[in-house]
Formats: C-alpha cells, sequence, structure tokens
C-alpha cells in the first residue's frame, strides 16, 4: 500500500504459489473509498513475489519485487517497475539485483523506501542456497528517479557466517530499509544461530549523489 499526492492510493499484491504468478494493482483516486479493477502491473510468465511499492514526490509509483523465471522453486532476482504519474500501465521491468553465480544462488525479499530528492534505495535478501534461509543483505539505488541503478553491493558486515542466517523467522517481509532527504540509510536486521543466539543489528550508511 502506498498513498500519492492528493490523496490517491495505490494497492499491489501477489496470487500465491502459482508458476506463472504476478503482481496485481489497483487505484483509489477517492482515498480509498473504491478502487479501479485489477490490473497485472507486468505479465512475464515467471512467478513474482513478496513486493514493495512506494510513490515519490512527483506522483511516480515505483514498485520492485522478486521474480524467478521457472516458478516458485527456482532462483529469484530483483525486478524494478516505474509509472509515471498520468499513466495507466508501467514501464516494462529492469532488474537491478545481480545475477545468480556460485557465491548466491538466489535473492529475495526486497525493501523499498524514497529518501530525499526522490532517490530510491532498494535493499533485499541474498540466499546462498535458494532452498535455504538468506544470509546477507543486498543493496542498490537510483539518484535520478529509477532511470539507472547503482551496481548492486552487499550491506557491510551483513554477510557474517558466525552470525547464522536472516531473521526473525516469519519476518522476510517486514520493512527493513529507511531514508531521510539527506540521504542518510538505516538498515535494521536479526541474525539467528540456532541453539548459540540471535541478534538485531543496526548499520547506518549515506548514499552522495557524486
Amino acid at each position: 500500500l502506498a498513498v500519492g499526492t492528493q490523496g490517491v492510493v495505490y494497492l499491489a499484491w501477489s496470487v500465491g504459489e502459482e508458476e506463472a504468478a504476478d503482481i496485481h494493482f489497483s487505484t483509489s483516486l477517492d482515498q480509498g473509498r473504491s478502487f479501479t479493477v485489477p490490473k497485472i502491473a507486468h505479465q512475464s510468465g515467471g512467478h513474482a513475489d513478496a513486493h514493495k511499492i512506494a510513490v515519490d514526490h512527483a506522483g511516480t509509483v515505483h514498485l520492485v519485487y522478486a521474480q524467478s523465471p521457472k516458478g516458485p522453486l527456482g532462483a529469484y532476482h530483483i525486478e524494478y517497475l516505474r509509472m509515471r504519474k498520468g499513466q495507466e500501465r508501467f514501464a516494462p521491468p529492469v532488474p537491478i539485483s545481480s545475477p545468480p553465480s556460485q557465491r548466491f544462488e538466489s535473492v529475495s525479499f526486497p525493501a523499498l523506501v524514497v529518501g530525499g530528492n526522490d532517490h530510491l534505495f532498494v535493499l533485499w535478501e541474498i540466499f546462498p542456497k535458494a532452498s535455504r534461509r538468506p544470509k546477507g543483505l543486498g543493496f542498490t539505488y537510483s539518484s535520478n528517479g529509477g532511470q539507472t541503478f547503482a551496481e548492486p553491493s552487499i550491506i557491510p558486515g551483513s554477510l557474517d557466517p558466525e552470525q547464522g542466517f536472516n531473521g526473525s523467522l516469519q519476518g522476510l517481509l517486514m520493512q527493513k530499509l529507511a531514508a531521510n532527504s539527506r540521504g542518510d540509510i538505516s538498515v535494521v536486521n536479526s541474525t539467528f544461530k540456532p541453539g548459540q543466539r540471535s541478534q538485531i543489528w543496526l548499520i547506518l550508511g549515506h548514499v552522495r549523489d557524486d
């Protein structure tokens, strides 16, 4: 759910474990009293899930989600969609995470926030093995409203095997990311090592325009 200028409400949702599940969305022009007929954000033929939606000051709608071309049990990557104010459809998707590699098989569960000057910040969970729990956090940002994104990176200190895996056990859909108008970024993450310890981490950073 996201609220834009003049009280316009945007709602997006996923549809479960279907092989070709896509992200759906609808819009309300009367502050949530009624909504338009649902549409598919992008019909890909793969499995889309774990989306986040945000609106910037110009009324542009931004959407990120995890996409698996081979269905729910395949490797995921993060895709980005943008719909400018006045448009009724999202532009074609743009992959913004690193492709699967020998080090990481999959990424999923992105977080999305809009910061100062309509900068976009995106965070996601890293899965060294697609069928196991995530370890580490990936990150990228856009300083031009989603036209281009920086090279993906790993949040420093988040990929420590001694800390166990990311949690909480039911918390992967929670918002772990925040940003302010100065480009300051806050990331909060929990880690869990069964039988030993669980911890909460606050990681602070800053993005410059240069």
